[in-house]
């Protein structure tokens, strides 16, 4: 039985309805390509463009819809001018929350990886001391990568490290391909 996530759902459902719309703007976004990846997140830039929209979309309009009816009942709905008021500052206000919802998720993969990026930076030096003394018992590279990969107090290292590890034993890359992939 195949589970599938709710965040998984959601990129469905994104990609589905908003997936055409954002494709022609795909190169306009081309750095959060890269924020994407840094970050680890592995999803699309299509994708990722298409739940941004459907994101900040409902937003708008879950928005809009909550703010008139509350507007409505504050102002009164006795008059058409309140309800006009109503409708109009709820648009407006629903609108600023859009755009802050689709900016909060255009920024959010820079912080992601500005944080694993810190992560990774922290547990170098106990990393590289700990494989030092794996490669000082003649373990080889790829034991020594495997060693770590399963050595969860690293973090987000020992994730990077599992990639690396991946990379050379599934996919019979070279140590050194493996490492200039991970680079990147």
């Amino acid at each position: 039985m195949l589970l599938v996530t709710g965040d998984h759902m959601l990129n469905r459902i994104a990609f589905k309805y908003f997936g055409g719309i954002v494709k022609p703007y795909l190169n306009h976004f081309d750095p959060l390509k890269g924020e994407l990846s840094k970050a680890g997140m592995r999803v699309s830039l299509h994708e990722y463009l298409s739940k941004m929209a459907f994101v900040s979309f409902m937003a708008l309009l879950l928005g809009w819809l909550t703010l008139s009816l509350l507007l409505g009942i504050a102002l009164g709905y006795a008059k058409i001018s309140s309800v006009a008021l109503a409708v109009t500052l709820s648009f407006t206000i629903s609108l600023i929350l859009s755009a802050a919802v689709f900016a909060a998720m255009y920024y959010y993969p820079s912080m992601s990886a500005s944080s694993r990026k810190r992560k990774i930076e922290n547990a170098l030096p106990f990393g590289t001391m700990y494989m030092a003394t794996i490669a000082s018992s003649g373990a080889t590279p790829s034991k020594m990568f495997k060693i770590i990969s399963d050595f969860s107090e690293f973090g987000e290292l020992s994730r990077e490290v599992s990639r690396i590890y991946t990379d050379i034993e599934i996919f019979g890359m070279d140590i050194k391909t493996a490492l200039q992939k991970a680079s990147e």
